[in-house]
């Protein structure tokens, strides 16, 4: 065996050839054993949520580590023996399971990458998850989550900061810019040719980071493709018809008569006003007494107190707040716009509209739109390979060039496969993992059918008016139940045949 399965902390033999390990960008990488227990005593139901890691025996390094996350189990027939199928879920899977409720605003986080950090401390510290390598991310106006689960709250964030974020072997949670996460060695394809069992083949170089030539032995067919169906250069971005604004203020002079005034939006929060500058005092309509304005969350009207000085043609109002707004954006790529223009002779314009109830603030609207267009290109260029060599993890930049093709570019992993497979060139029972990987130039798009998937999996994570949470504790208690039956004796039957009374008997 290549491989040392530990669960636990215990070393389990499995069997050879059966270990896989399956991983893609945003989801859980996921690894499979298969093995068999002959004496049947074994319980790796009860081993569920524990500690797993695959080390590779020959360099000890940690090819998986993560959480026993399924089972299945089979008797063979005749025997004591189990034989068991394990899947097993990296540390992602802890933030799957874990909701957060919270606000994050400027005051007191003033960078995204701040928003991680307390996500780590007050939400994940509890399952064992510390804070790794955090870069330093974009700025923050407010950030809200209503029930989202920490894999989404940190899956937002990053595609926000265009970062990427990992829990790594040590539990220790990565965020981090792509640019900062290199493959441990590249590849360049300059067609040098050799002869071998199947015919003539391309052998690649592997280059590492440092510019030295390594040869592999493996040989890699590159692939690539685009196409116009994924792509875009205008982006229409819709939000939730009770999005937040940004802080603003908008001014009106007085008239001597009326004392109420319109807002352009329906207030929402942090109201405030100022009367020739000077600040004014306000509270809640119908709540508050002795102020000098008030407002109401969800009208779109000041009003003043009847008490106070009516305002004249030489006052003027200042109002400040957030209000509640109709979230849509249209973002445009000019250049590329008419580029598609002059080589089809068209307008040139690839529309797409994109849908995020979640997105309540104007900034993560502009930032989704932004986003979406960054990675809808017609040409960049998927590549696919498969490799004995390890090292590599979904999320790394990889430098690869195909002089053939013109390719000359950082590609990021998106999707890396290992299947176990024996190494015929030993006699020993040596097993090796292949790896098939697949890559994308530029930022990575969402294919349609997980695009799709996504949607339909969209909850409304928006603040509802006057929403507490009711915690319920569910409480154990013994109720003792007891009763004391007391039994008397019946009196004897009387045969006295001077009592005698019509056949009657007395008691």
């Amino acid at each position: 065996m290549s491989h040392t399965l530990t669960i636990n902390g215990t070393e389990r033999a499995y069997t050879p050839g059966t270990l896989s390990i399956e991983s893609e960008t945003t989801a859980r990488t996921n690894a499979s054993v298969e093995l068999v227990d002959p004496t049947g005593l074994v319980d790796y139901a009860a081993l569920m949520g524990t500690t797993v890691t695959i080390v590779n025996d020959d360099d000890e390094t940690v090819a998986f580590a993560g959480v026993l996350s399924e089972y299945d189990w089979e008797s063979i027939l005749g025997t004591n023996a189990i034989a068991w199928s394990l899947t097993f879920a990296d540390y992602t899977a802890i933030c799957d399971h874990v909701l957060i409720f919270d606000y994050y605003d400027a005051a007191s986080y003033t960078l995204t990458s701040d928003v991680v950090e307390a996500i780590i401390t007050d939400y994940l510290a509890a399952y064992g998850i510390s804070a790794g390598t955090i870069e330093g991310g974009s700025s923050v106006s407010e950030i809200t989550f209503n029930g989202q689960t920490a894999s989404e709250a940190l899956n937002d964030i990053a595609k926000r900061d265009g970062f990427i974020w990992w829990i790594d072997e040590n539990k220790a949670l990565q965020y981090m810019a792509q640019t900062s996460y290199i493959a441990p060695w590249n590849i360049g394809y300059y067609g040098i040719f050799s002869s071998d069992a199947v015919g003539t083949a391309i052998i690649p170089t592997i280059v590492s980071p440092t510019g030295t030539f390594v040869n592999t032995g493996s040989y890699i067919a590159l692939g690539g493709g685009g196409s116009l169906n994924n792509y875009a250069n205008t982006i229409f971005q819709r939000g939730p018809k009770t999005g937040i604004s940004d802080l603003r203020t908008e001014s009106q002079v007085g008239d001597s008569a009326r004392i109420e005034f319109k807002l352009t939006y329906r207030a929402y929060s942090d109201v405030s006003v100022t009367v020739n500058a000077a600040a004014k005092t306000v509270g809640i309509k119908g709540i508050d007494s002795g102020k000098d304005f008030y407002w109401s969350q969800g009208d779109d009207i000041i009003y003043q107190d009847e008490a106070g000085s009516v305002l004249t043609a030489g006052d003027t109002l200042a109002i400040t707040y957030r209000g509640q707004v109709s979230m849509f954006v249209k973002i445009q790529d000019k250049e590329a716009i008419a580029a598609r223009a002059t080589a089809e002779s068209t307008s040139g314009v690839y529309e797409v509209l994109f849908e995020d109830s979640s997105a309540i603030y104007l900034d993560l609207n502009v930032s989704a739109a932004e986003t979406h267009l960054r990675q809808m290109p017609f040409d960049r260029a998927d590549v696919t390979y498969t490799t004995d060599k390890g090292g590599l993890r979904v999320g790394m930049l990889q430098h690869i060039e195909y002089t053939n093709r013109g390719i000359d570019d950082d590609f990021l992993l998106t999707s890396i496969s290992a299947e176990e497979l024996p190494d015929y060139s030993s006699d020993s029972d040596k097993y090796n993992l292949r790896y098939s990987i697949r890559c994308v130039n530029g930022e990575r798009a969402d294919d349609w059918l997980e695009y799709w998937r996504r949607l339909a999996g969209v909850k409304d994570y928006s603040l509802r008016e006057n929403e507490t949470v009711q915690i319920c504790n569910k409480l154990t208690a013994t109720v003792s139940m007891s009763s004391v039956c007391s039994v008397s004796s019946a009196p004897a039957m009387i045969w006295n045949t001077n009592l005698w009374d019509d056949g009657s008997a007395f008691w």
